[in-house]
């Protein structure tokens, strides 16, 4: 097996000469991957960038990466927004891990009429699992973009988010994509309502706002299914 292309690592800052690993990534890449001294490994920093070269042991037992080529791959369009009714955690973190992988570019928790448990109020600690299990995911995926996660909002300040014109929004009364054509220079608002879905007020603000109806699947799916399978969709029709 190519290691230096089966596996990619990931470090927050790529500007150096020579990058080190985190202590997490180098015992995985030591204990759990077996990589050894003089391996080629390409490291991203979940902004497009990617470097590749030579590991070496270092202090602490960690991984230093000398660079010998660097690249910046430019993120496919068009771009797409997930505004996504607050399911309890665990599915939520399934959202995260199934989006990253698919490239999404922002994610928007929304704090929506159905929501139930609570459990964001103490985002600020649980952000740090978040973004451990999305650096996860698109090492997995070789994703080399990292979606931006925003903190929880309401509805109406999700709709008034700026830099998305085109909203579409998971309703089994909708239309189904086949046939509809996007502009792919402006990104896609996708939005997913929470278990139980948007409450009838929820849903006229959207169509106020001009978000499309969209028909995703002939049953109802788990919000976290729905997610993945409405940005897979477009993903499908445009890239």
């Amino acid at each position: 097996m190519d290691k230096s292309s089966h596996f990619l690592f990931f470090a927050d800052d790529l500007s150096s000469a020579t990058i080190t690993l985190d202590e997490a990534e180098s015992r995985h890449a030591v204990s759990a991957l077996r990589i050894l001294p003089g391996q080629i490994l390409r490291v991203t920093d979940g902004n497009g960038s990617i470097v590749t070269g030579p590991c070496h042991s270092g202090a602490d037992r960690r991984l230093t990466v000398t660079v010998s080529s660097r690249s910046t791959l430019p993120r496919t369009a068009p771009q797409l927004h997930l505004c996504i009714g607050l399911p309890e955690r665990d599915a939520f973190e399934t959202i995260l891990t199934n989006t990253t992988a698919l490239g999404i570019a922002r994610i928007i928790p929304v704090t929506a009429e159905y929501c139930q448990k609570t459990w964001w109020t103490n985002w600020e600690k649980a952000v740090v699992r978040f973004r451990q299990k999305m650096i996860a995911s698109l090492k997995q995926s070789h994703n080399v973009y990292l979606p931006e996660l925003l903190p929880p909002c309401s509805l109406t300040d999700a709709i008034q988010h700026p830099g998305s014109i085109t909203m579409l929004v998971a309703e089994m009364s909708g239309t189904t994509l086949h046939g509809i054509t996007f502009p792919t220079d402006t990104p896609i608002s996708c939005f997913i309502g929470p278990p139980g879905g948007f409450s009838a007020e929820e849903l006229r603000l959207l169509t106020e706002r001009s978000a499309l109806p969209v028909r995703i699947a002939p049953t109802r799916l788990r919000t976290e299914l729905a997610a993945t399978v409405l940005c897979g969709q477009i993903i499908g029709i445009y890239r």
